[in-house]
């Protein structure tokens, strides 16, 4: 034999859903557009954007992103790309993790599981190791990661690759 005992007491039930329940926006195929003094920067494409409204609101990327950095005459300069990412209202700071992959208009490749993205200083930082792929075959492993937006200019730490040397030029 069993006996069961249920206590109903309505504030408690009513403070345990609440804990629960977190204001969110949900938008789908997002598009977001970063100018400055009427020039467009860059272009941030999102197929879920969550807009979480918590006392510190940011925006989650769960099913990635593509940042588009484009240069005064609207010509492309530089993808990003990554599975995940957020940012946050107040910093204008896109961090984005998870096979993040740039590729700058010399053809370069930038690979990471991090990057961040700051749009007011316009520096793409990351301090976990990366891979840069260059367009002649040269690669460079490094960490401390530094670079303007469009990744023509760049420093980092502790680098290590593999360069192919022109023999011709050695003689």
């Amino acid at each position: 034999m069993f006996f069961v005992s249920c206590e109903n007491d309505l504030k408690k039930i009513k403070e345990l859903s609440q804990q629960d329940i977190k204001p969110q926006e949900i938008t789908t195929n997002a598009e977001i557009t970063y100018s400055d003094s009427a020039h467009v920067k860059a272009v941030v494409f999102a197929p879920v954007l969550i807009n979480h409204k918590v006392d510190t609101p940011y925006y989650e990327m769960p099913k990635g992103v593509k940042i588009v950095f484009y240069d005064k005459e609207l010509k492309v300069i530089n993808t990003l790309t990554s599975n995940y990412a957020l940012t946050k209202d107040d910093n204008n700071r896109f961090e984005l993790y998870k096979n993040v992959v740039s590729k700058n208009a010399q053809g370069d490749v930038f690979k990471s599981e991090e990057l961040i993205w700051n749009a007011k200083t316009q520096l793409i930082t990351s301090s976990q190791p990366v891979q840069i792929l260059f367009a002649n075959g040269n690669i460079s492993n490094g960490t401390n990661f530094e670079s303007n937006q469009d990744f023509s200019h760049y420093t980092m730490n502790q680098t290590t690759g593999i360069w192919n040397v022109d023999q011709k030029a050695i003689e």
